[in-house]
């Protein structure tokens, strides 16, 4: 629920059309839904090889709060786009005696 109170930390959803990739970055940590599934990753966390750690296995319950946080901003976002559109804003303010 991104209603919840829980939710109103610093929180950034980014979805990505080209790839069908979403992330979701919050509290130092990023998680990312791709084609091949998520992964949870620390924003600071430096390798020796470069490459980001996948840390959802060690933190299952954190990745799966953050995969369901995504998730809600993802379809609230596709439901806000699809249902509130120029023509629904112009009918609701029509029925409401405004300008439309």
């Amino acid at each position: 629920d991104i209603l919840d109170e829980g939710t109103k930390g610093d929180a950034a959803v980014f979805i990505s059309h080209a790839n069908d990739t979403r992330f979701l970055l919050k509290d130092g940590y990023v998680y990312a839904i791709r084609a091949s599934g998520g992964a949870l990753y620390r924003l600071d966390e430096q390798t020796a090889d470069g490459k980001a750690r996948d840390l959802a296995q060690e933190q299952p319950e954190r990745a799966a709060a953050m995969r369901r946080e995504l998730m809600d901003f993802y379809y609230t976002a596709q439901y806000m786009l699809h249902h509130n559109g120029k023509e629904s804003i112009q009918r609701a303010r029509k029925a409401q005696g405004g300008r439309p």
